[in-house]
């Protein structure tokens, strides 16, 4: 009896711990900057532009661009953005949000910047969400700064991780 109880024990260990390395392992999901749109209430305020697999903001004004992420039912534990910023006093600075899928609540990550002074392509990587939302989404929310001359700054790419 004791031997039974014992090997049931084991195994119940071992599945537990099985179980719990592959939730741990995360899946990381990549997409093109040109699945971004520009937060906007109408669309003569559009000045969102899309070249080859980036997303522009070709705007003398400072504008909102969403990044959408598939929900692959866990909490967020990563984010990276690369992101082309063309202007020396701008920064783009981003947040990943798991929301609500009919309400603005969301849990938000801290957010990351590329900073004022630089000027360039660069890979901003943030921290994970305290939580998610399970009929909700993922997003990547990015301030994009004004256009520099005739180039604006852009997302390139993203990637989502999620538990």
């Amino acid at each position: 009896m004791k031997l039974r109880r014992v090997i049931s024990l084991l195994g119940c260990g071992l599945a537990t711990a099985f179980v719990g390395s592959s939730a741990r392992a995360g899946s990381t999901t990549g997409y093109p900057g040109t699945s971004c749109v520009q937060v906007m209430t109408n669309l003569s305020s559009a000045t969102i532009y899309y070249e080859g697999t980036i997303t522009r903001n070709q705007s003398g004004a400072s504008k909102f661009f969403i990044c959408n992420g598939v929900q692959q039912g866990g909490a967020i534990t990563e984010w990276s953005v690369s992101v082309r910023d063309t202007t020396p006093v701008g920064e783009v600075v981003c947040s990943a949000r798991a929301t609500a899928e009919f309400t603005s609540s969301a849990f938000v990550s801290p957010s990351v910047s590329s900073g004022v002074a630089f000027g360039g392509t660069k890979r901003l990587t943030g921290v994970g969400t305290t939580g998610f939302v399970a009929h909700g989404a993922k997003i990547i929310h990015c301030t994009m700064p004004p256009a520099g001359g005739a180039d604006g700054s852009a997302v390139v790419s993203y990637s989502i991780t999620e538990e």
